[in-house]
C-alpha cells in the first residue's frame, strides 16, 4: 500500500509538471488562438514625425490597417488594433489594452527621422530584460530580413535604456514588459533621407510594407494560411537564449579605424584607401570621409557586412591645398572612431590646370611617393621635378628706380640742412 501510494504521488507530480508547461508555453492548442496586436504609433495631437508633407501618424495608420487585413487570413489567429480613430491615446493605454486580450504579442508600428537627415535604413527596438529580449530578438531577425529583402539598409535588431540604465528607454517597450507582454517596436524608415525614398510615398507603397510586416510576424509565429496558400510551419526560426543578465546598448565608440592609401593618381586626382575598421561589441555601420582633415563631412556610407577592411575611391578637387584624408567609422549605435589622417599635395588636373609657365607640376610617380608616419598621422606627399634656378636679369627699369630713389633722398637732405641752417642764424640775430 505504501509503494501504491508512492506511486500516485509520482505520477500525479509528473502530470501536474505537464500541465503547467503546455499552459505556460506559447499556445499550442488547436482551439485556442493566437492573439495579436498591432499598434499604429501615434495618433491625436501627437503627429509624429514630420517631413516634406509627409505625417507618420497618417502613415502608420495605413501600414498597420494592411499588416492587420493581411494577418485576418491566417488560419487559428486573433487581431486586434489598439486604435483606429484618430484619438489622443497614452503608451500605457496601449499596453494595457494588448494585454486585457491576453496577447501573445503587440508589435508597435513607426517611421523614422534624424536630428541631422543623415540616417538612413530600418530597425527594430526591442527590451532588454529576460524572455522578452530573446522573444524580441527573434522576431527582430526576421523582421530585418524581411525589410532587407525589400531593399531597405538593416540598421539592426538594438535595445536601449533609459539614462539610468532602470528600464528599458522606450515607453511602449516599458509598459508592455511590466504587463507581462512581449513587445518589438518597428522603425520601418528613414523618411528625412534619400536612400529610404520608394517605400512609403503612396497608399499602395504603405500597404505593401504592411503586407510584408505580417509575413515576418507569421514566419516567427510558424501560422498558415489556406487562404493565402501559405505554410510557415516549418520556417526555422532562432531559438534565443533568455540571456541571464540585462542586454545594455554597446555605449563605447569602435574598437579599431585606420587608413592606408592602396593608390593614388593624381593625373585625376583619384586616391584608393583602405579602410579598416571594428566594433567588438556590435557590427559596423556606416562610414563617412573628409579631404580637408575633418572641418566637412561627406554623407554617411552603409558599411558592407562581414567586411572589416573595405577600399574606397575618392577624388579630391583640383587645386585643394594640402588636403588630408581621415575617416569616419560608425558602429550599430551610431557611435563613431576616427582615423589616422593622410595629407597629399595639391593636386591640379584637368580643366582647372592654370595654363602658366611659372607654375611647376605636380608628378606622382611610384617610385618617388615619399611617405613618413608619426603615431595616428600618416602623411604622403610628392617629390617635384626640380627645375634649374634661373639667374635674376638685372633690368634698366630698376636702375631708374634706384637713381630716383637717391634723388629724394639728397634733395630731402638739402631741404633739412638748410632749414637747419637758417634757424641757428635768426638765433644770433636775437641775441
Amino acid at each position: 500500500m505504501k509503494y501504491f501510494l508512492g506511486g500516485i504521488r509520482i505520477y500525479s507530480s509528473f502530470f501536474i509538471f505537464l500541465l503547467l508547461f503546455f499552459l505556460g508555453s506559447r499556445r499550442v492548442l488547436a482551439d485556442e488562438p493566437l492573439v495579436i496586436v498591432l499598434d499604429p504609433g501615434h495618433s491625436g495631437e501627437n503627429l509624429g514625425a514630420e517631413y516634406n508633407g509627409y505625417t507618420e501618424k497618417e502613415l502608420n495608420m495605413v501600414v498597420a490597417l494592411a499588416m492587420y487585413e493581411e494577418l485576418k487570413q491566417y488560419d487559428n489567429v486573433e487581431v486586434y488594433l489598439t486604435h483606429t480613430e484618430d484619438v489622443d491615446m497614452s503608451l500605457k493605454e496601449r499596453a494595457e489594452f494588448a494585454a486585457g486580450l491576453n496577447a501573445d504579442f503587440l508589435f508597435c508600428l513607426h517611421f523614422n527621422m534624424s536630428p541631422n537627415h543623415n540616417l538612413f535604413g530600418t530597425e527594430v527596438w526591442i527590451s532588454a530584460y529576460d524572455e522578452y529580449y530573446a522573444k524580441g530578438l527573434a522576431f527582430g531577425k526576421i523582421q530585418i530580413e524581411t525589410m532587407e529583402a525589400m531593399g531597405l539598409y538593416s540598421r539592426g535588431v538594438k535595445t536601449k535604456l533609459k539614462e539610468d540604465g532602470s528600464a528599458d528607454y522606450y515607453g511602449i517597450i516599458r509598459e508592455s514588459r511590466e504587463l507581462g507582454l512581449a513587445c518589438a517596436l518597428i522603425e520601418h524608415c528613414h523618411l528625412d533621407h534619400k536612400n529610404d525614398e520608394g517605400y512609403y510615398e503612396t497608399e499602395e507603397k504603405l500597404k505593401t510594407m504592411g503586407r510584408a510586416d505580417a509575413q515576418s510576424v507569421a514566419k516567427y509565429f510558424g501560422l498558415t494560411s489556406k487562404a493565402l496558400g501559405i505554410d510557415y510551419s516549418d520556417y526555422p526560426r532562432e531559438d534565443v537564449p533568455v540571456p541571464a543578465y540585462v542586454m545594455a546598448p554597446d555605449s563605447t565608440d569602435p574598437d579599431v579605424c585606420y587608413i592606408e592609401e592602396a593608390s593614388c593618381d593624381a593625373a585625376t586626382g583619384k586616391v584608393e584607401i583602405a579602410l579598416t575598421a571594428q566594433d567588438y561589441d556590435s557590427p559596423m555601420l556606416y562610414y563617412n570621409y573628409s579631404t580637408d582633415g575633418g572641418l566637412t563631412w561627406t554623407e554617411l556610407f552603409p558599411w558592407e557586412e562581414g567586411k572589416d577592411t573595405q577600399n574606397v575611391i575618392l577624388q579630391i578637387p583640383s587645386g585643394q591645398v594640402m588636403p588630408a584624408v581621415v575617416f569616419r567609422a560608425y558602429n550599430l549605435f551610431d557611435r563613431y572612431t576616427q582615423s589616422n589622417s593622410i595629407t597629399y599635395p595639391t593636386f591640379r588636373y584637368g580643366e582647372d590646370l592654370p595654363d602658366k609657365p611659372n607654375k611647376t607640376p605636380v608628378y606622382l610617380e611610384d617610385e618617388e611617393i615619399l611617405k613618413a608616419d608619426s603615431g595616428q598621422v600618416r602623411t604622403t606627399f610628392a617629390k617635384t621635378k626640380e627645375e634649374e634656378p634661373k639667374e635674376q636679369e638685372f633690368s634698366f627699369l630698376l636702375f631708374l628706380e634706384i637713381c630716383l630713389g637717391l634723388v629724394v633722398i639728397i634733395f630731402i637732405s638739402a631741404i633739412t640742412a638748410k632749414i637747419i641752417t637758417f634757424s641757428r642764424k635768426k638765433r644770433r640775430r636775437r641775441k
